[in-house]
């Protein structure tokens, strides 16, 4: 009968170890799979996804996130039928999209962007982190528009379609990662639409990696903005500081209207680098102008918000003193005594907040006029060098001769050329007829 007994408990001790050591195995087999195998659902190989890009990821989304994102999107996602948005509500660029059958990130994301749905972990997220998820998620999916062939891209139409700050996701995140800007595989061909114009919303043109906006200002025109371009916050861009390829770098980093009607000839596009250097984009210099021109802005703005909150301070004070005083010189009263003196107090109250609400709007005008000498003065800044030449004098009959001199001055900034000798005979000869 002992040996039974023993023989049982030897059975159930050795069984409990065998369950346990099953169900660590079974537990083993449920892990998640390590983030590299996942993404590389979405490369053709682990040489697409740079470390930079492999970082990004990581710092925005968790392994098990980053497997669930990616096999989602492998499974949805139809080859070359995406597109991007910038500059435009997401419902109105959704709403192109489903019309035109194409995918946006919401359309590829399904279950996990859809708010209603239990996989969807935004209600278990702060905002920061729904953002940082948002972020790897455009990510990943931009990684996945790479290893094919064209993509569509919404945005306003020109002469200004990106935002001048060059601090939106598209500009960051998506950009950089479909046009290979990272050292990743880069899709062909990026295919741009305008759908806040009515008439032109079907029309498609490409944008990379040769641009042919002019096909689209020879139809249509340049439009510009009729809303002004929100604020957006310095984020962490994918860019690299020196591009490896000189065509790529203005796409991101648009901050001016983009060519002028005279950029070049109908029918013909220019590599995006030859474009935005030209006359109608932004030269170098111009580009350290903005630069320097944003900076004064931050400034201007830092004075104008820290003369604002010392006003706050002061009105704060002045409250919190008027309350003790109240409370002092009516503690002792009573009555009806103590009603005339709260009435009086009440009253000096009511003086002060008329006060406070006429230095607030001084303070306001104040600010109106500092931001608009400025703005006038950047804007006059950012003319080119002929444009800001001096202008000549009104031709008068009594006056021709200072016309003719301040044509000449005019001219006395190139060189001393048989050319420029010439044009200034011509002058003196047309002022002469003139008299």
């Amino acid at each position: 009968m002992l040996r039974i007994i023993n023989l049982q408990n030897h059975l159930t001790c050795n069984g409990s170890v065998y369950i346990t050591m099953a169900l660590q195995q079974k537990k083993k087999s449920r892990k998640t799979a390590p983030p590299t195998v996942s993404i590389s659902l979405i490369c053709d190989s682990m040489n697409q996804c740079p470390d930079a890009l492999m970082q990004f990821i990581h710092g925005n989304l968790s392994s098990a996130e980053i497997a669930s994102i990616a096999v989602q999107l492998q499974k949805s996602c139809v080859p070359d039928r995406q597109v991007l948005w910038t500059g435009m509500t997401r419902e109105a660029a959704q709403k192109w999209a489903d019309a035109h059958d194409l995918q946006t990130l919401t359309t590829a994301m399904g279950a996990y962007m859809d708010t209603k749905n239990q996989l969807c972990p935004q209600k278990q997220k702060s905002h920061a982190a729904w953002i940082d998820y948002i972020h790897g998620a455009s990510a990943l999916f931009a990684l996945r528009i790479s290893q094919g062939e064209v993509v569509t891209v919404l945005s306003n139409p020109p002469p200004q379609r990106f935002h001048p700050d060059g601090n939106t996701s598209f500009q960051c995140i998506e950009a950089p990662i479909i046009t290979g800007e990272l050292g990743n595989r880069a899709v062909t061909r990026i295919e741009i639409a305008h759908p806040n114009v009515a008439e032109a919303s079907d029309f498609r043109y490409q944008i990379w990696p040769e641009d042919a906006v002019r096909s689209w200002i020879d139809e249509y025109g340049e439009r510009p903005p009729t809303m002004p371009w929100r604020k957006v916050k310095r984020r962490k861009s994918l860019q690299s500081p020196h591009p490896a390829t000189t065509t790529n770098w203005a796409f991101y980093q648009l901050h001016e209207p983009l060519l002028s009607p005279s950029v070049s000839r109908p029918g013909t596009c220019k590599p995006v680098q030859e474009v935005f250097t030209s006359a109608g984009g932004l030269h170098p210099d111009r580009i350290a102008k903005a630069q320097q021109h944003k900076r004064e802005r931050a400034d201007l703005e830092a004075k104008l918000g820290a003369r604002l909150k010392a006003f706050g301070k002061v009105r704060k004070a002045q409250r919190v003193s008027l309350h003790q005083q109240q409370i002092s010189a009516t503690k002792s009263l009573k009555g009806k005594k103590r009603k005339v003196a709260n009435r009086k107090f009440e009253e000096t109250r009511r003086a002060l907040k008329r006060e406070h609400e006429k230095k607030l709007i001084e303070i306001q005008q104040d600010e109106e006029v500092a931001r608009e000498a400025m703005k006038k003065r950047h804007r006059a800044d950012m003319l080119h060098p002929e444009k800001r030449c001096c202008r000549p004098q009104s031709r008068t009959a009594e006056a021709p001769d200072a016309f003719a001199l301040d044509v000449e001055a005019n001219f006395s900034c190139f060189d001393s050329s048989h050319m420029v000798q010439w044009m200034k005979q011509l002058i003196h000869a047309f002022v002469s007829a003139w008299k």
